[in-house]
């Protein structure tokens, strides 16, 4: 979305399309021009030119520092051009895009001292280092003279021929090339023969492999077999020259893409494997694979590749990335590599999206002083900007255009902060209304300009820069889409139709001496109402900007049921965790509700099996949308049961430790305690204590998190074990006290049936300081069923992949799956029949129910 102030990155384009990062290559075989102290000397003449003054820009190649720090050198136009001097011990890149549209960046080396004439038939050298300028440009001739092949388009193949004719296209490019190579061995430095080389092999080897990319989506749409990708692959991609490169690990990019691409391969491409399906897994498998296919430097580039750019920068910080980037810090490498990975790092938690946004305090246009705090309970749109910059001007009427579409939601501020030092030229600019949207909070770095600690803290490089924060002053999402092209306009206005969605909550619903009292927030403002009888109707927001879903409280319910007979059908899933955009989808897409949130499922039973709270922002309207689909589902001969979960219990105790700082802020709000939102005074309260932690519908035992041996030798019936386990919902601190071992155990944190793990527990033996716990066998499993007169048990709690899965040959069920990161699953259930289903609807057979049997066709715990 930036344009850049100045040049962040110099390509290397004649030799390699590849990132930044990948050019700083060890030199060590080139010392005596890492020793040397003499200048590079660089004139340009060209034919005409009417520009007073010219830059350039060069970057050390200097294998000792991973920074990608550029610097930028003016020139005066002299008699006969231009002409910089440059003092570097190490060789350097030159972009010289400024005057050559074809043949920008060159290697220079320390005594080089060169000049560049503009002709009628192009480019000539002279000078100290000469050839080796000479080569780069005839390398560019060379490869413009080989014959193109039908279609060009490197990321786009129609055809197992058509890659054929492209790869033979870029093998005649390459044998061209490479011999000119040689002929200039003699007349180039040992570094910047082989520099020269790498490249060249390097970049063609980048082409081919962006055009294989193409193969494999043929394959994907069963346009062609694997054996054809596979072979492909082996026979293009391990080619001599290549193998070369690899053995110069002090001059071999450590690429990351060819590693994504022998990792695809390894598992004939088959991305429905758990460990390809996952982006986190994926990096996990890449990080294994770079060990085996580079060595020395081009894995310490790889390495810092794939640990900052692919797993920070794009997932961000989950407990899977955690594991890969702890690993990466514990082993072997090069130190100034860590360094560098580290410091990415910290920059990465304090701005990516999801994290608190740093403090800062400007001055207004009134000359106050207006802090970060004072955005609370609202979404801001912040953008930064300078008189004079050409991008800065073409954003502003895309924010003009979103602060128009958003001009009755009093939840929203525009935040425009200029690093103008002169304050008459800001106010100026304000005047004329070109970089700052009308009724903005206008905002300067006090005369400081960039050099103001904001510009740091937010790591401002480029103009325009922006960012929105949400309403608890945390940064939305980083980047964000560019409002200046339509589709970054959209999405940039979904992004903050859905934040400012998220400003709504409730009602709360508190007993009154006199009906009830009905508390609803929007944003930072707090509207309470009185209701004399139940039939009223309320409303919650959905996950749909400005759409809000009408329901009416129950009549007052009595302890639900611990046994149902046999449904025609169920739909199970679990630990939503107060995501109300994937519960939707998964109900919708399903055929359990249609999109005005009817009830659509017939006789069948919806079944929740714990966990709506924590971690989420849409807590409250997943627990009302559940609420409203009772009474609906009862009408129809359906039902809905709603299982306790952890974090069910949890909340009803007050502990507050995953939920979102939304709620607290809430209930401070209210001047409540947070415990107070569903209290046994409340309707959400005194409904959630009509729950069980355990039911039996028809065969099927139905819990959060599984029943262990423990439980199992109280010898309690369903009923007991809800009964004795609601007496102290609220009370768990004193159950876990209990002189009564049943009470005792099921609260427990290891061995209760909304805590338990074990059935998913990947060793047989797992050995804690103070206990030894033990994977459940496949008696102890047919043990509980024949207690319980069950087939199977069903739970969450416990992610054991992306799907719904099947453990202990049919018997197990787990429907835990990743909804935040949009693995959304549910289990379906219909007769025999047992499905994995979606967002989309989409059905997958997972095993069939025959004769009191469970035929399992995947058990993934074997």
């Amino acid at each position: 979305m930036k344009s850049r102030q100045t040049l962040f990155a110099v390509f290397f384009i004649l030799f390699s399309q590849q990132a930044f990062s990948q050019l700083n290559t060890l030199i060590d075989s080139c010392s005596d021009a890492i020793s040397n102290t003499k200048d590079i000397y660089i004139e340009v003449r060209k034919k005409s030119t009417t520009d007073d003054s010219a830059e350039i820009y060069y970057l050390s190649i200097d294998a000792r520092s991973v920074s990608k720090e550029y610097t930028s050198l003016k020139s005066p136009k002299g008699t006969s051009g231009y002409s910089w001097r440059i003092n570097s011990k190490t060789p350097v890149l030159v972009n010289t895009s400024r005057f050559f549209k074809h043949h920008k960046t060159w290697i220079a080396e320390p005594g080089d001292s060169l000049i560049i004439i503009e002709g009628d038939h192009g480019l000539s050298f002279t000078g100290a280092g000469a050839d080796k300028y000479r080569l780069l440009y005839e390398i560019e001739i060379r490869k413009q003279q080989v014959p193109k092949p039908e279609n060009i388009n490197f990321y786009r193949t129609e055809s197992v021929e058509d890659f054929l004719q492209t790869n033979a296209y870029l093998n005649s490019q390459l044998y061209s090339v490479l011999s000119l190579i040689e002929t200039y061995k003699h007349q180039l430095s040992d570094f910047a023969f082989k520099k020269v080389k790498v490249s060249v092999i390097s970049s063609i080897h980048e082409q081919r492999l962006d055009k294989f990319t193409g193969l494999i989506k043929l394959y994907q749409k069963g346009l062609i077999d694997v054996k054809t990708v596979s072979k492909i692959f082996d026979t293009c991609f391990y080619s001599e020259n290549w193998r070369w490169v690899l053995n110069l690990p002090d001059y071999a990019p450590g690429w990351y893409a060819f590693i994504r691409a022998e990792v695809a391969r390894k598992y004939n491409y088959n991305y429905s494997l758990d460990s390809l399906k996952s982006r986190e897994l994926r990096k996990f498998l890449y990080y294994d694979q770079g060990k085996r296919t580079y060595k020395g430097l081009a894995l310490d580039q790889f390495l810092l590749s794939l640990i900052t750019d692919e797993t920070m920068y794009e997932i961000g910080f989950t407990p899977q990335t955690e594991k890969l980037i702890k690993r990466y810090y514990v082993e072997q490498g090069n130190p100034e590599f860590k360094r560098f990975v580290k410091a990415y790092e910290v920059k990465a938690r304090t701005l990516k999206g999801g994290s608190l946004a740093p403090e800062f305090s400007l001055v207004d246009i009134n000359g106050e002083i207006f802090t970060k705090k004072k955005l609370k309970g609202k979404i801001a749109v912040i953008d930064f900007w300078f008189t004079g910059c050409k991008g800065c001007l073409q954003i502003t009427p895309a924010l003009e255009k979103l602060k128009r579409k958003f001009n009755s939601d009093s939840n929203i501020v525009f935040v425009s902060i200029s690093i103008d030092k002169e304050k008459d030229q800001w106010l100026s600019s304000i005047k004329k209304q070109l970089y700052s949207t009308d009724g903005a909070i206008n905002l300067y770095t006090g005369g400081l300009g960039g050099d103001h600690s904001v510009i740091e803290t937010y790591n401002i490089s480029a103009y325009p820069a922006l960012f929105v924060l949400d309403g608890t002053g945390h940064i939305v999402e980083n980047p964000l889409p560019d409002p200046r092209h339509p589709e970054g306009f959209e999405s940039l206005s979904k992004l903050i139709e859905k934040q400012l969605t998220l400003l709504h909550d409730g009602p709360y619903v508190f007993f009154a001496d006199k009906g009830y009292k009905v508390n609803v927030i929007n944003g930072t403002q707090l509207s309470s109402t009185t209701q004399n009888g139940r039939g009223s109707l309320l409303y919650m927001q959905t996950n749909e900007y400005a759409q809000k879903l009408a329901f009416s409280l129950h009549p007052l319910n009595k302890f639900e049921p611990s046994v149902f007979p046999n449904p025609s059908k169920m739909f199970t899933l679990s630990d939503i965790e107060g995501n109300f955009d994937a519960f939707r989808k998964l109900l919708q897409a399903n055929k359990i509700i249609d999109e005005n949130y009817n009830w659509i499922f017939g006789d069948g039973h919806l079944v929740f099996a714990g966990d709506m709270f924590d971690r989420g922002q849409q807590v409250t309207e997943c627990l009302w949308l559940i609420y409203s689909l009772e009474e609906k589902a009862k009408k129809a001969g359906g039902y809905v049961h709603f299982i306790l979960g952890n974090h069910e219990i949890m909340n009803l105790n007050g502990k507050a430790k995953y939920v979102q700082d939304k709620y607290n802020n809430n209930a401070a709000l209210m001047n409540l305690p947070y415990i107070s939102l569903y209290g046994k005074d409340t309707e959400l309260g005194r409904w959630l204590r009509t729950k069980n932690i355990i039911e039996k519908i028809g065969d099927h035992l139905f819990l959060h998190g599984g029943i262990s041996k423990e439980i199992l030798e109280l010898n309690l019936s369903l009923k007991d074990i809800n009964h004795l386990a609601r007496s102290h919902y609220d009370k768990e601190s004193l159950a876990r006290k209990s002189k009564d071992v049943a009470l005792r155990r099921l609260f427990d944190s290891k061995v209760s049936p909304f805590w338990y793990r074990l059935y998913y527990q990947k060793e047989s033996v797992k050995y804690y300081p103070t206990d030894t716990l033990y994977k459940p066998s496949m008696q102890l499993v047919d043990l509980t069923l024949r207690k319980y007169g069950a087939l199977s048990i069903i739970t969450g709690h416990t992610i054991v992949a992306d799907t719904i899965s099947v453990h202990y040959q049919g018997r197990v069920f787990n429907t835990d799956t990743r909804h935040a990161e949009g693995h959304s699953e549910g289990l379906l259930i219909e007769g025999d029949e047992f499905f994995r289903t979606n967002q989309k609807g989409e059905r997958v057979l997972l095993c069939t129910r025959r004769n009191t049997r469970l035929w399992s066709q995947r058990d993934i715990t074997q």
